[in-house]
C-alpha cells in the first residue's frame, strides 16, 4: 500500500468500532480502508489503553 492516508482520531475510532463490531476480519478492515493491518492494531491498542483524546491515536 504505497498511498499514505492521514485519518483524524474520529475516523480512526470509527474504524476501531468497525473492527470491534465483528463482522468483518482485520485484514478485510484493513483493505477496504487501504491501511496495513498493523495500522489497524495499534490504533486499536492505542485506543484500548488511552482512550480518546489523551493521545493521538
Amino acid at each position: 500500500m504505497s498511498k499514505k492516508n492521514e485519518y483524524n482520531a474520529i475516523e480512526k475510532l470509527a474504524i476501531i468500532q468497525e473492527l470491534k463490531a465483528g463482522q468483518s476480519s482485520r485484514v478485510e478492515v484493513a483493505k477496504k480502508h487501504n491501511i496495513r493491518v498493523t495500522t489497524l492494531v495499534k490504533w486499536r491498542h492505542r485506543y484500548e489503553l488511552y482512550g480518546m483524546g489523551k493521545r493521538k491515536l
